[in-house]
C-alpha cells in the first residue's frame, strides 16, 4: 500500500490527505497478525515529498531540490515487499537517502531532512482557508 509521511503529523495544510494516509497506516498495522495466522502480508511505504503531479500542480509548495528521487521510492517498495526483515504490518518511511520502520506506537514522526515534509506549509494552509472562506463565508 502507499501511505505518506504526512500521515504521521497533524496539520491544517492538507488535513484530508493526511487523514486518509493515517488510515492506511492504521490498516496496515492492524493487519500484522494476518501474516502468521493466514499468510497474508500487508505492508506499506510512506514517502515524503516525491516529484509527482500532486506537487507540481501546486507552485511553490516545495522548494527545488527537496524531492525524494522516484528511484528511492521504487527501491523501498521492492524492499518492503520482498525482504523478510519487513514483516506484515510494516510501514516504511522514505526520505532522501533514508528509510526507517514507523513504530507501532509512540513513533516520533518523520525524520527531519530532505524530502521529509513540505517546506512552505503556509501556501497550502492559505489555500485551504481560502476555499473554506469561499465555501462558508468566514
Amino acid at each position: 500500500m502507499i501511505s505518506s509521511a504526512a500521515a504521521q503529523q497533524p496539520g491544517t495544510a492538507i488535513p484530508l490527505y493526511a487523514a486518509s494516509k493515517a488510515a492506511i497506516n492504521n490498516f496496515v498495522k492492524s493487519m500484522a497478525p494476518m501474516e502468521p495466522a493466514k499468510g497474508v502480508r500487508v505492508v506499506a511505504i510512506a514517502p515524503g515529498s516525491v516529484l509527482t503531479p500532486f506537487w507540481t500542480s501546486r507552485e511553490g509548495w516545495v522548494g527545488e531540490g527537496e524531492w525524494i528521487p522516484m528511484e528511492e521510492v521504487v527501491d523501498a517498495l521492492m524492499a518492503v515487499i520482498t525482504k523478510p526483515e519487513y514483516p506484515g504490518g510494516t510501514v516504511l518511511e522514505i526520505t532522501c537517502g533514508s528509510t526507517r520502520k514507523i513504530e507501532l506506537v509512540n513513533d516520533p514522526g518523520p525524520v527531519a531532512g530532505t524530502g521529509a515534509t513540505i517546506t512552505n506549509v503556509a501556501l497550502p494552509r492559505a489555500e485551504m482557508l481560502g476555499l473554506l472562506s469561499t465555501e462558508y463565508g468566514k
